[in-house]
Parts: structure tokens; sequence; C-alpha cells
């Protein structure tokens, strides 16, 4: 069984992102994430095999981007907002004229109060956002923020290639019982930590040198460097009724790769593979939409069997599905 929560959302009535299926009052699309859930589901198998993946961990780019706040099932301000990269200010806040520039995401009850950002809803996952993704790598953000009520404490966001990337630091989450780093390539350890209401904290996040540091009324909390990743994983099943073998690849990294495939233990087929499909697309933030609803969606591709081996690039960010005749 496969689950995905939430499954369906109309286009005009969002409340979540992502949302496995799309809909108006005549159309519907499925995001890339349906047809991972779909290739999975067609092309299952009856015995999972033993698999070795052989590949080295990839660097992951360390890059600049925006910042901002947020909160989590948690009512909070901030204030006295700055990003320095080597002794220029990106940005100093200034809410005399409103939240002027400001990017919210999620909904929620943003306004500007007594020179300060403020957030009035207890509903999950609110964000406000400033900056430019073209702001460099190595910069201090650093403000104030107080919790007014609710169940944990600030969401910190920072070197955002986009709006929609999962990239900040978490004051007082899971349950206001820890503080973590949550990045795009992986996640810090956590430590413990609580945010008590009504106090202001002075909070900075330092990105020199490629590492990242984030202070709490001036105590350093966390101190690492974004480590490199596995991109490259894959599974095997057996289609007994077909005898068919069945891989299933993803390559999560933003380059092509190219693999090498040795089949053990079983006599395949040379030849085309019986079966073969990529999911994959030009940029990695595309997504479907109602105008172009199979912009990113499995397609066809030829692989050719050697001496039961195979010799493929994987695209960037790509899922692929090869099924293999045996004999």
């Amino acid at each position: 069984m496969a689950a995905y929560a939430p499954l369906f959302v109309h286009v005009n009535h969002r409340h979540w992102n992502p949302d496995l299926i799309n809909y108006d009052n005549s159309r519907a699309y499925g995001l890339p994430s349906y047809y991972v859930q779909q290739l999975f589901a067609k092309h299952r198998g009856d015995e999972v095999l033993p698999v070795t993946v052989q590949s080295a961990e990839r660097k992951m780019p360390f890059s600049g981007g925006a910042v901002g706040v947020g909160t989590w099932l948690t009512k909070a301000e901030f204030k006295d907002l700055k990003v320095e990269h080597e002794g220029k200010v990106l940005y100093q806040s200034d809410f005399s004229n409103g939240s002027k520039d400001w990017r919210f995401h999620g909904g929620g009850d943003w306004k500007a109060v007594d020179g300060a950002l403020r957030q009035n809803s207890e509903k999950e996952n609110l964000r406000a956002i400033i900056g430019d993704a073209k702001w460099p790598a190595g910069y201090t953000f650093s403000l104030k923020a107080r919790k007014l009520a609710g169940d944990e404490g600030f969401l910190i966001l920072f070197n955002l290639p986009d709006d929609s990337s999962k990239q900040w630091w978490n004051l007082g989450g899971w349950g206001n019982k820890q503080h973590g780093l949550e990045l795009t390539n992986g996640d810090a350890a956590n430590v413990g930590g609580h945010i008590e209401t009504n106090r202001w904290y002075d909070i900075r996040v330092e990105t020199a040198g490629g590492r990242i540091k984030c202070f709490l009324d001036g105590k350093l909390i966390h101190d690492v460097e974004p480590s490199g990743m596995k991109t490259l994983f894959a599974s095997a099943t057996r289609d007994l009724s077909n005898k068919e073998l069945i891989l299933k690849l993803v390559n999560g990294s933003h380059e092509a790769q190219p693999v090498d495939l040795r089949i053990e233990g079983a006599k395949v087929a040379d030849g085309p593979a019986a079966f073969a499909t990529t999911l994959t697309s030009a940029g990695a933030m595309d997504e479907n939409s109602l105008e172009e609803p199979l912009k990113v969606s499995p397609k066809p591709v030829k692989i050719e069997v050697s001496k039961g081996n195979i010799r493929h690039q994987l695209p960037a960010n790509s899922f692929t599905v090869v099924r293999l005749r045996t004999r």
C-alpha cells in the first residue's frame, strides 16, 4: 500500500503544498510524485532481490539565497532583521511602511506592528520571505524574535534558492523540546532546547566558509559543515509470472550520472530492455499544471543489455524503471 497526505486539492483552495493530485472544476493533473507512486505500484514485483550500490558521496553546492522567518503552531513576532555580507548590508528591516516586499506562504496572519513583523495564527508551516535567491553565500542573518503564544518556537530561514525550499533553523520544534537544522541536503543533529513565551531572543545565523553557525542569545548552538550525500539508489525485484527482473534507479544529483549495471545469478536476454521509462525534467523545480499536466511525467527510454551488463546515463534528478527478460 502507499499513502500520501493530502491527496487531493482544488487549485483555488490550497492550504498545503504539495498535494498529490490537483484539480479545478473540469481538469486534473498529478504532481511528479504522483508518477513516482504510480511507477512503484505498476512495477512492484513478487520477490525482493539483493542489490549492492557502489557510489561516492557527492558534495552538495553551498550557495546563498533569500532569508525569512516562520512559525509552526505558534504566534510570534520578529524585528531588527539584518543580512550582512563582507561588511555590506544586503537587507535591514523597516516596517514603517508595512510589510512591503515580503512574500508570504502557507497563509497565516502577518502584519507589521510597532516596528516588528507579527504572525498571529497558530497554524502549521507559515513563512514570510524577503530577499534575493542570488544573494551570495557567506552572509550573516541576525534578528530578534519573540513567541506570543502556541506550542512551539520559530523557524529561521536562510540560503533559500527559491521560496519553496526547506532550509531553516527550527527553534523550539518537536513539541518545544529541541532546536534543529533542517536542510535541503540533510538535517543536522538536534539539541535540546525550549522557547519561552513573551521573551525576546537574539538570533544569528552565520554561513561563512562553507559552515553554518547558529547562535541563540550569543550562545553557539550549532556548528556544522553540510556533508555530502549519496545520490544514487537502486532496488531490484523479480516478476515471477512474466519472468522479468525489475530495476528501479534514482539519481538524486543535479548532474547526470553514468552507471554500470551488472546482473549476477540470472541469465538476462541481450538486446533492448523489455520496458524502460524515466521520470525527469530539464529543471529540478519543474512542476506540472492544468496547462501542462504532463510536463514532468514518465517517458520511454532505450536501454540495451549486453552480456548481462547495462551501461546507461541516468539524467539529473531522475527516477528510472527497467524491466529485463530472463531466460
